[in-house]
């Protein structure tokens, strides 16, 4: 471009030198000036979108709304959040980040976690919703009332809906392609010491709870294991031991009974006897048609 002095060039340098900058500082002031336009330039219009109707909410345990707004958004996100976990464990170089990312990945996938999800997601909706009322200044207890009795019965239903909730949490696990299914966790056993009582395994038995839970078969091969096990602690005529013992202390009590408490059972009954006799004579009907009729505070009917 000739003419640095009087030509093009020289209208270029004086006019037309920031417009490049100006515009790009209008682009940007346009896209920072809102949050929606600046995650769809920064992830896309569809992620743009999506990051607009649920964000992921931080928990704050003084404020249900807050509680709900949590779970809710991590349900909704449960695919992308384990898509950026997994992206994280294959794309970082920290081997801290990589280990927290296996962590959260390994928590957030299992079965257990998503039914639960998905059990507190409608439980604390509805909590929300009676909050949300109940902070109303112009709110009469009618209303109130009934808002607590839908909160109460929306939560009572959820008792009979348990396998719809089933399949809700079954087809928020298979947006990742994982088969829903149930860690087995082996049993706990606490350390067995001689002569204490942690040490009594063999006592499950008669556990009332265990009783009801196992099969015949095992029920009699328990018990034969265990009268094996107590032969020498056991007789034969278990039983009779106990009735005889029980027997024993009947007739010892007895003989430890003196004539003076014989006297006061004696007084006791003759007491009760006059009493049963009084109260025949009284006219319960006249007695409850006057205390309808008058205040009972200030009058004895009895008289």
């Amino acid at each position: 471009m000739s003419g640095s002095l009087t030509g093009v060039q020289k209208r270029i340098l004086q006019e037309k030198c920031f417009l490049c900058l100006k515009q790009f500082k209008i682009f940007t002031t346009f896209f920072r000036s809102s949050s929606l336009r600046w995650k769809q330039l920064a992830f896309g219009e569809d992620k743009g979108l999506k990051i607009k109707n649920v964000t992921i909410k931080q928990l704050c345990p003084t404020r249900w709304e807050a509680r709900h707004n949590a779970i809710f958004s991590l349900k909704q996100r449960f695919s992308d959040i384990l898509r950026v976990v997994t992206n994280i464990q294959l794309t970082s170089d920290k081997s801290d980040e990589i280990h927290m990312a296996k962590i959260l990945q390994n928590k957030l996938g299992s079965a257990e976690f998503i039914l639960i999800l998905c059990i507190w997601e409608p439980i604390l909706g509805s909590l929300q919703i009676l909050s949300k009322t109940l902070q109303s200044v112009h709110l009469s207890l009618n209303k109130a009332s009934i808002q607590l009795q839908k909160a109460t019965e929306s939560i009572e239903k959820m008792r009979q809906e348990y396998e719809k909730i089933t399949v809700n949490a079954r087809k928020l696990y298979e947006t990742w392609n994982i088969p829903f299914k149930f860690d087995k966790k082996l049993q706990r056993y606490a350390v067995r010491h001689f002569d204490e009582v942690d040490s009594d395994f063999d006592l499950r038995i008669l556990i009332p709870q265990t009783l009801v839970e196992m099969s015949e078969e095992l029920l009699i091969k328990s018990a034969y294991d265990f009268t094996i096990k107590y032969r020498d602690d056991i007789s034969s005529d278990f039983t009779r031991q106990i009735l005889f013992k029980s027997i024993f202390i009947i007739n010892l009590s007895r003989k430890l009974t003196s004539k003076n408490d014989c006297q006061d059972r004696l007084s006791n009954i003759t007491i009760l006897n006059i009493e049963r006799l009084q109260a025949e004579n009284i006219n319960v009907d006249k007695i409850i048609e006057d205390f309808a009729n008058l205040k009972a505070r200030k009058k004895n009917f009895l008289r």
